[in-house]
């Protein structure tokens, strides 16, 4: 019989094996239990495949899937295709979840049954002070706080909403997170979530941003 969780975790790597442990085992500490962990490797060459297999062996609800490197957006694209929860959301391999961070998430939906979308509650851990800002896509010259941008592996939806809004554009090489938002938007609601639940950590490959709708 198939297993349909709560909650999907797609977690994307390219050659993060050393980083990768520290974001499994947040998934694994979560306070609730009814999740799926899919661990889309774009095509390491160095041993996220090793790292990855002692976690997949031990539990049920870890798969891994390989696929040729093509880039983030198409990891994540893989992912939802793959996901078999009744909610879909993300985790870069380089970032971490606060034990709490799915069952929030799931008390915020379920008490607002209206809300099918989700974003937000990045707690941002940096060495100094300018790693909290990136550039602007739009305006390279002007700088955005992190705290005003779209990440999207804070994006917490039905699957049918990535689906419908057409998944994340695999053409961009960046601010592909607020390409999608802007499409998700079109049609639902914007739910900002407020508690910083999701660890995101700033000095693994860094990029430009656009500032999230109603900034």
């Amino acid at each position: 019989m198939q297993w349909n969780p709560s909650v999907s975790v797609v977690l994307c790597a390219y050659n993060r094996a050393k980083l990768l442990t520290r974001a499994v085992r947040s998934v694994l500490a979560q306070s609730v239990e009814d999740w799926e962990l899919i661990i889309v490797d774009d095509g390491s060459t160095d041993e996220t495949r090793e790292t990855a297999r002692p976690f997949v062996l031990a539990d049920r609800r870890i798969l891994y899937l390989l696929q040729a490197h093509r880039g983030l957006s198409a990891a994540r694209n893989a992912g939802i295709a793959a996901s078999r929860g009744e909610w879909i959301t993300f985790l870069d391999s380089d970032d971490e979840y606060l034990p709490e961070h799915l069952e929030r998430r799931l008390e915020l939906v379920r008490a607002e049954p209206e809300a099918v979308f989700l974003h937000g509650g990045a707690e941002i851990v940096a060495a100094q002070e300018s790693d909290f800002y990136v550039p602007d896509a739009e305006d390279p010259t002007r700088m955005i706080h992190l705290s005003k941008c779209a990440i999207g592996a804070t994006f917490f939806a039905r699957p049918q909403v990535f689906r419908e809004a057409g998944g994340f554009d695999e053409s961009l090489d960046y601010a592909m997170d607020f390409d999608l938002l802007k499409r998700i938007l079109r049609h639902h609601p914007e739910r900002r979530v407020e508690l910083p639940t999701y660890r995101y950590h700033r000095g693994h490959g860094e990029g430009m941003c656009h500032q999230a709708a109603g900034e």
